[in-house]
């Protein structure tokens, strides 16, 4: 995990990963090693994009030489605790293919519908009214270090926004 100003990364490193042989031959990749390369990087902007970018490939091939899947991520508040969520995702790997667009996008529709989107929804429920995550004392995983970083962005850009507003008030008022 590094921190950029107000972007976040974080970087997964998948060395000697293994995937099966099903799965290499629809995505594309040679050879029959047991094992491959690859990454799961994400990188936060503030207030709420994220860009994730799963990738495989062969031992010896370059990013880009294999399976590539490119995410994004833009979430925008709608009220004080709920927000809007919207994805898009591409690939590198039979991009003209109509099954394979509509299978994808069915999976990822699930994965959010039936995962992601009701955990989420479920966190937010426990929390009530706050906003603030952290003061719940959550349990923090190493996995989770880019997550608390951009949280603390978030806190940090409000706290100033709050101050820029008090201030205009005050220099009002004068």
């Amino acid at each position: 995990m590094k921190r950029e100003g107000d972007t976040v990364w974080s970087m997964l490193w998948r060395h000697h990963y293994h995937i099966d042989a099903d799965k290499r031959a629809f995505f594309g990749l040679a050879g029959d090693a047991e094992d491959i390369e690859g990454q799961g990087h994400a990188r936060w902007d503030a207030p709420g994009m994220l860009f994730v970018d799963t990738a495989f490939r062969d031992h010896g091939k370059q990013y880009g030489e294999g399976y590539n899947t490119p995410n994004a991520h833009l979430i925008t508040p709608e009220t004080e605790i709920t927000s809007h969520y919207f994805w898009g995702s591409g690939r590198n790997f039979l991009r003209d293919n109509e099954q394979v667009s509509l299978g994808t996008a069915a999976t990822m529709k699930n994965v959010f519908e039936t995962q992601d989107g009701p955990m989420v929804e479920a966190q937010q429920r426990d929390m009530g009214n706050s906003t603030d995550f952290l003061v719940h004392k959550p349990i923090i995983l190493k996995a989770d270090a880019a997550g608390v970083m951009a949280r603390r962005i978030m806190q940090q850009k409000i706290k100033a926004e709050d101050m820029n507003a008090e201030n205009e008030v005050l220099e009002a008022a004068e």
